[in-house]
């Protein structure tokens, strides 16, 4: 069975700004700042709100790093 070697299309060969995850992750953390930073009102919004806000961010910034990551990981195992 012959191995799979990584193309200049491959996840691991895309650069991390060109991919959908990095753009997902930017505009979450962009929103989630702009709550934070008060830039956004939401009325109602309590402190709870607010931790929630910085949790979501938090994971989207740790999620869109351990996706890449692995991506890499798994590419430079094949090559």
């Amino acid at each position: 069975m012959a191995e799979e070697k990584p193309t200049e299309s491959s996840p691991a060969k895309v650069r991390g700004i060109r991919t959908s995850e990095f753009w997902l992750a930017l505009l979450t953390s962009g929103i989630s700042l702009a709550i934070l930073a008060g830039w956004i009102q939401i009325d109602g919004a309590t402190t709870t709100d607010k931790v929630a806000t910085m949790v979501v961010m938090g994971l989207s910034s740790l999620g869109y790093t351990v996706g890449r990551s692995w991506t890499k990981t798994r590419a430079t195992d094949v090559s």
